[in-house]
């Protein structure tokens, strides 16, 4: 257990995971380069122990599994020119309209301030200072 007060190395590698650690890491654990042998051996052990999180281990290799013959059997599909260009044109919609609202903004300012100063006069101080 503890020599000279350190704990032992293989002890301080033993891990327990639980049901919510495995949900969020235990999934993936086998393809994480960044993952540690106790992790990942923290995750088996959980998984052989719980049948819940076995369950669910199970149906997300099936699932991968599926989805993977899925891309091997529509890899020569082509998608219509159509449905392509709709996906593009809500990417556009989707992915610009920050900056466009940024703009709007930014223009809607500069409007009210070139107001402000026309209506006080150019040489007025609150258009000089921005106050």
């Amino acid at each position: 257990m503890f020599l000279g007060g350190r704990m032992r190395h293989d002890e301080r590698e033993k891990r327990v995971m639980n049901c919510e650690e495995f949900e969020v890491t235990g999934l993936g654990i086998e393809r994480d380069a960044t993952a540690s042998a106790a992790e990942q051996a923290a995750a088996r052990e959980h998984a052989s122990t719980c049948s819940r999180c076995a369950a669910l281990r199970d149906s997300w290799r099936l699932a991968k599994l599926e989805l993977s013959s899925l891309g091997e059997a529509t890899r020569a599909a082509e998608t219509p020119e159509r449905v392509e260009m709709r996906l593009r044109q809500e990417f556009r919609t989707r992915h610009r309209s920050v900056p466009a609202r940024r703009a709007a903004v930014i223009a809607a300012w500069a409007l009210a301030t070139a107001v402000k100063c026309s209506s006080t006069g150019f040489t007025s101080s609150s258009c000089t200072t921005g106050v």
